[in-house]
């Protein structure tokens, strides 16, 4: 799905429960691309954020930011950082994403993520209990955008 069809889609579907945000601002971009120079998003990616640096889907009260958010890149940061921060020290290291993985999502559980892996460009749903690629999300964002249709807005839809 395309970017501008997902976000079309959410303003027919979900009026009021989500958010979307300005695009990427240049000097974000700039900022981001200084501390991780040697792990480039893909363009597709970056073209998402360039449309809307961020979407947060399932807003409401008991959800001020969503029950799950296409992070704006500010927040974008290793999977590991994301995913269990100080915990990292006590963890088994095949347990965990390589250092050049990058969370693009936040979930209200803290369970489940997509991550990026830099080396292959490919998307991937990641649970915080280990670190395998056994669950492909995409190998581009559209195909990301309709693994998030269906796996995280469908499959939610009903309790809304």
């Amino acid at each position: 799905m395309k970017v501008d069809d997902f976000i079309e889609r959410l303003n027919k579907e979900m009026p009021g429960h989500h958010k979307t945000f300005p695009p990427l601002e240049k000097e974000e971009l700039h900022i981001w691309i200084s501390k991780w120079s040697k792990n480039p998003l893909p363009q597709d990616f970056l073209d998402l954020l360039n449309q809307t640096n961020g979407i947060q889907c399932w807003v409401g009260e008991g959800s001020p930011v969503g029950y799950f958010r296409i992070l704006p890149l500010r927040e974008i940061d290793t999977a590991r950082q994301i995913m269990w921060g100080g915990a990292l020290n006590d963890m088994e290291a095949d347990a965990i994403p390589y250092p050049h993985w990058f969370a693009l999502t936040d979930h209200q559980d803290g369970a489940v993520f997509i991550v990026l892996d830099t080396d292959a460009h490919r998307y991937y749903l990641i649970d915080s209990c280990g670190a395998d690629l056994t669950c492909p999300a995409g190998n581009n964002v559209d195909e990301l955008l309709d693994y998030l249709w269906e796996h995280w807005i469908e499959a939610i839809k009903g309790n809304y």
